[in-house]
């Protein structure tokens, strides 16, 4: 009869209740037309909705079909089954040793996304050959021996008990051309796809290498799971094969049937044992596997049976010498060879045939319950490490010595009302009703863990817990995204957490999806999780180096500090509760928070994860550097800038020209973002199509022109892409063009997360609705800075800097155009643009054609006739100082400041900063060229090392300025600078800067209502950094005058006194400790303070005392109305202390080290990325 043709042989993998594999050719029968009919619904059941299919060599269609819609699914006894995606470690243990004689190169190179399976498309001829082989099998007056033809190896064992096996399959080429194949059959119930490449209907491409099968049964979920060395092709549930628990023989082979109607054996394979590559297939290298997931040998008697020896072929002498004869040529004999014979000395048992079907064991001792497993369990074998576990659970035993740990077993409850959250995870919760959930069971009076979904919204494929963890896989159903929810309850016990940190590095490899893992985990992330040191820095490195290898992103929680306290009188706080998310959570959910919800009952705060896919986008025009790839960029605005403006002043025409740009690139642009992700789609397609078509004819000349084309323009699209999203993620140290698209996405992403405000408190209630927080925005700054304070004159300016002037007249000079240019090009070109979203690297591309319009606005400004209203505006963007912001005084105020008004200030700054380092004093460190930060901290750890080792009383005062820059009052700023010597031109262009601003506040990247700035300096303005520094040095001033006048006793080391340590706004003094330096400090700073509006904040300053006695130490910190601190302390960034540093003190160092660190070491990081030269 025949068979279609092919030149390779088909694996088969599907067991039936046999746990055989029946492969039949049957004779086209001739169907009524209701038999017709059913095979047609009955196909119709088989044959699932795909999401794409393909065609292998045969001619068989596979299918690409939703993972939990494939046809297993439709058995009885699996409607409630969970998706077992992998084995347990043990199984995946026992099978990774060596592949045989290289990796088998399969014939098909399609493969289904993730989330589908594929599944050969099961046809009416496949349903008629079902029904001739089970008629046949079923009919009472057929003998089915004489009808069938088997080759068969296997061996028994009276009291062995086998729980898989394993071979090496070979295919080989066929001698003479032979073109059979045989079938593979899917139609046994039951088999549950799991791989996404490898599928039964795999063809085997002859001469292409080796493939090693395993059938063996996991320990831990009892399912039988196909496997090769490197993929988990598919499993057997328990559900349905759980009645091999006395089985002691393992067999594999094939059968072929014929009609009872024809009286000739069929014809099987060529009948020829393989040789040197030049026959069909063989099983070789066969072994089995015991309870423990051992592999072995066969050990007992092994036999090898085919009732029609006539069909097999001598095999050629200078292949086989040494070995066996062939099996004597006889009707119906079972010969029995040795062991040796078989396995050791030929390595290959006989069975030849060109469909090559690895049968499964028809193994033993499926689990059976617990209550029966006593009775049941071989004691041939030990009992496995979770057998084990499962018995002392089963018997109500509990380790003794183990600190708070648990033993978990995952136990599931399901009820008939949903509960009202989609998900919830809940540690030390109580067990006792569950609804929809997993739990583990509580310890003593500790809770257990308890995972909860809605049932509506979720259904759970996969749950295990771990001694540490409940968690649980999630799909979602109206889209099939798959959730990996990790519930976390770690030990107290230290001695436990190494064990705890490897589970946790574990439940990494069985992870699906997006993974969020939340709960208690019992240690401390950072030495801020606790108000006072913290018991162990060992753990807090450990714990931070497990985060970063497994790529968590730590969810900040934004209303509170810490989530657990001991309750006592003075309590101990701790952040112990937390939530980490996987990147790809990040990328799929770009708007998740955390927040702390009340605690009634218990010590810990309960946690709650939001996450959302969308983030609204204002409209806003924003220049996207990517657009620059495009040379139709150039006319666009070039046009836009040439047309005519009927107007006289430069200002107001710049201004005009800029709306214009705007516009054009506006419509220009629509719809780009979009258009690249549908062209990089199209790209690839075509690529798909276009390696298709090679695999069954030759590109014609365009084709093979084309797909080089297809490739650039795919490559450039994606560099377009990894532009968009670096300007967005504001990384200036890594450029584009490494395949960085990641890693740019996640950092723009965490950003807009940061900065995200959702809620803000007024001081009396808490505003979570968009309009409400705008105009509490709008009120607050527009008070701080739109309102114009009254200016005491009690300094004398002109007497403290009388002998401190400078010829300062270059200031003035003409500005030229070599100047703008080297600082337009000096400037960061991608950093955030203000009002008019043109960044730096506009300008700098587009320098020929605006340079004139410029240039025209700086004569203009120069000649104090320019009205800047137009050009200086700019956004307020309120960047978080801390986690749990929730006050408008959290959040920092950074102006995003129009790009002309930018460019007109970094000029004045250059020149400015040409004559900082002798307008200012020698201790203020910051903004000054050649000034160090660390000169600041090395004095005063050389000086605070000397007061304290040599007994001498001191104290120091560190002084924090509220807002600092905000409360700058613009007419103290103005005789600051006539009494430093400035020009009455120099003083009209800073006025002009000054009073012509006006700013509008940002709320999620949305702009309120704008109003005129009355003081205060904008914090991002170039020049705001030079003039508050100016400012502050007057205290200096004020301060040394009194030390000349011995009014305040200084410190220092022999004839070098020092008294004041400044950085910007970070102020430290350093006097006697007396109260008389103290009463005088005091009058010189309010002074100061009242005249330059910058107001002390004296609750969050504080006064360390140097051997000073403790009731004279709390006298003169009752002079500042401060608090007294001890060492160490944070010194810009450092930890600063006379006395030696522990490994806690350095911890806040470490931590930044290594949050800097992470990201670089990121997966998201390409190779390239991480590569610097230096």
């Amino acid at each position: 009869m025949d068979f279609s043709s092919v030149k390779a042989a088909l694996l088969s993998l599907m067991i039936c209740d046999l746990l055989w594999i029946s492969c039949i050719e049957a004779k086209r029968w001739r169907l009524t037309e209701e038999e017709d009919a059913k095979l047609e619904t009955q196909l119709k059941i088989l044959n699932k909705p795909y999401l794409k299919s393909f065609k292998v060599a045969n001619g068989d269609i596979i299918d690409c079909v939703d993972i939990y819609k494939q046809p297993a699914f439709d058995h009885p006894l699996l409607k409630n089954h969970t998706l077992q995606l992998r084995p347990s470690s043990a199984v995946k243990n026992a099978v990774s040793g060596p592949s045989g004689k290289g990796k088998h190169e399969l014939g098909v190179k399609e493969s289904c996304p993730e989330g589908y399976v594929p599944i050969r498309r099961t046809r009416k001829e496949d349903l008629r050959r079902a029904k001739s082989m089970l008629n046949t099998f079923n009919s009472k007056d057929q003998i089915m021996y004489s009808q069938t033809a088997y080759a068969i190896f296997g061996w028994f064992g009276d009291s062995l008990r086998f729980y898989g096996a394993e071979a090496l399959m070979d295919v080989y080429n066929l001698p003479d051309g032979y073109q059979k194949t045989g079938c593979n059959n899917q139609l046994c119930p039951g088999y549950v796809q799991v791989s996404q490449k490898f599928f039964p209907g795999n063809i085997l491409q002859p001469g292409r290498g080796a493939i090693r099968l395993r059938v063996l049964r996991d320990p831990s979920n009892l399912n039988w799971y196909v496997l090769t060395s490197d993929e988990t092709v598919g499993y057997f549930p328990k559900e349905i094969f759980n009645n091999m628990a006395d089985s002691n023989q393992i067999e594999m082979g094939g059968i072929v049937h014929t009609p009872p109607s024809e009286l000739s054996s069929p014809p099987m394979g060529n009948g020829a044992y393989p040789d040197r590559w030049r026959s069909a297939c063989e099983f070789k290298q066969i072994g089995f596997f015991d309870g423990s997931v051992n592999s072995h040998p066969p050990t007992t008697t092994a036999y090898h049976y085919h009732d029609a020896p006539s069909l097999l072929l001598p095999p050629p002498s200078d292949v086989r010498a040494g070995c066996d004869k062939p099996p004597a040529r006889q009707a119906s004999a079972r010969l029995h060879p040795s062991t040796s014979d078989v396995a050791a000395r030929c390595d290959a048992p006989p069975v030849r045939q060109v469909s090559a079907s690895l049968l499964p064991p028809a193994s033993v001792a499926a689990a059976g319950s617990d209550e029966g497993s006593a009775r049941t369990r071989d004691h041939a074998f030990p009992l496995t490490p979770e057998e084990i576990q499962r018995v002392k659970a089963t018997c109500g035993i509990v380790d003794q010595g183990v600190g708070s740990s648990c033993p978990r077993e995952g136990a599931r409850a399901r009820g008939a009302n949903a509960t009202s959250a989609a998900l919830m995870t809940q540690p030390n919760a109580p067990l006792s009703s569950l609804l929809f959930g997993t739990a583990s069971a509580t310890c003593g009076t500790r809770g257990g863990l308890l995972s909860a979904w809605n049932p509506a919204l979720f259904d759970c494929i996969h749950d295990w817990a771990g001694l540490y963890s409940l968690n649980v896989v999630l799909r979602r159903k109206a889209d099939g995204k798959l959730f990996t929810v990790s519930n976390i309850y770690g030990p107290t016990d230290t001695t436990l957490k190494a064990g705890f940190f490897q589970e946790l590095r574990s439940i990494r490899e069985l992870s699906v999806g997006v993974w969020t893992a939340l709960g208690d985990f019992n240690v401390l992330l950072s030495v801020a999780d606790k108000n006072g040191l913290p018991s162990s820095a060992g753990d807090i490195l450990s714990f931070r180096e497990v985060v970063n290898e497994i790529g968590w992103i730590d969810l900040p929680i934004s209303n509170k500090a810490f989530t657990w306290t001991n309750g006592r009188g003075i309590p101990t706080l701790e952040r112990l509760d937390r939530a980490f998310v996987s990147s790809d959570w990040v990328l799929f959910f770009p708007r998740s928070t955390l927040r702390a919800l009340p605690r009634p009952r218990s010590d810990h705060s309960p946690l709650l994860l939001s996450a959302y896919t969308f983030i609204p986008s204002p409209n806003l025009f924003r220049f996207e550097t990517f657009w620059l790839r495009y040379p139709a960029i150039v006319d666009v605005v070039s046009n836009s800038w040439s047309s005519t403006v009927v107007v006289t002043d430069p200002v107001t025409r710049f201004s005009s020209k800029i709306k214009g740009i705007q516009s054009a690139l506006q419509s220009w642009s629509a719809g780009f973002s979009s258009a690249i992700r549908d062209q990089a789609n199209l790209c690839l397609r075509w690529i798909e199509w276009l390696d298709r078509a090679e695999e069954v004819r030759v590109l014609s000349v365009l084709e093979r022109n084309l797909r080089p084309k297809l490739k650039a323009r795919y490559e450039e699209l994606c560099l377009q892409d990894e532009i968009k999203w670096k300007q967005r993620s504001r990384v200036q140290w890594l450029q584009a063009g490494d395949a960085n698209t990641k890693f740019f996405h996640m950092k723009a992403t965490g950003r807009r997360n940061r900065n995200y405000i959702a809620r803000l408190s007024d001081g009396s209630s808490t505003l979570s609705s968009p309009e409400p927080i705008a105009n509490h925005l709008y009120s607050f700054f527009s008070n701080q800075l739109g309102v114009e304070r009254a200016f005491t004159d009690s300094i004398n300016l002109l007497m403290i800097y009388n002998d401190d002037r400078f010829d300062l007249s270059s200031l003035h000079s003409p500005f030229t155009l070599d100047e703008v240019k080297r600082t337009v090009f000096s400037c960061a070109p991608e950093k955030a643009p203000g009002p008019d979203g043109l960044p730096m690297i506009f300008y700098q591309r587009f320098w020929n054609l605006i340079k004139v319009d410029i240039l025209e606005v700086f004569s203009c400004f120069h000649n104090g006739a320019a009205n800047l209203q137009d050009i200086n505006t700019s956004w307020v963007c309120l960047l978080p100082k801390r986690n749990e912001a929730s006050l408008i005084t959290d959040f920092r105020p950074i102006s995003l400041v129009h790009s002309l008004s930018k460019i007109i200030s970094k000029v004045l700054a250059t020149r400015l900063q040409a004559f900082m380092d002798r307008l200012i004093n020698p201790f203020q460190a910051a903004f000054i060229k050649s000034r160090l930060i660390l000169d600041n901290f090395n004095s005063a750890h050389i000086l605070i090392h000397h007061l304290h080792s040599s007994k001498e009383r001191a104290a120091v005062l560190k002084i924090d300025f509220e807002r600092a820059f905000d409360h700058i009052n613009w007419q103290f700023l103005f005789e600051v600078l006539k009494a430093r010597g400035f020009g009455n031109r120099w003083i009209g262009w800073i006025k002009a800067l000054l009073q012509s601003s006006n700013s509008a506040v940002l709320l999620n990247g949305v702009p309120g209502k704008a109003f005129p700035c009355k003081r205060g300096l904008r914090q991002g303005d170039p020049l705001s950094l030079l003039l508050f520094i100016l400012c502050v040095d007057v205290l200096f001033r004020m301060l040394d005058l009194a030390v000349t006048a011995h009014s305040i006793s200084a410190v220092g080391i022999g004839n070098v006194q020092l008294h004041t340590l400044q950085f910007a706004d970070d102020l430290m003094l350093f006097f006697d400790g007396s109260t008389r330096s103290a009463a005088a400090i005091k009058i010189i700073v309010d002074s100061f303070s009242s005249n330059s509006g910058l107001k002390i904040n004296f609750d969050k300053s504080y006064l360390i005392p140097i051997n000073l006695p403790s009731d004279q130490a709390t006298i003169v910190a009752s002079y500042f109305g401060c608090t007294l601190k001890d060492f160490p302390l944070n010194y810009l960034g450092l930890p600063l202390s006379p006395k030696k540093l522990g490994k806690a003190d350095y911890m806040p160092l470490i931590e930044k080290i290594d949050n800097r660190l992470a990201g670089w070491k990121g997966l998201m990081l390409s190779r390239g990325g991480r590569f610097f030269d230096h």
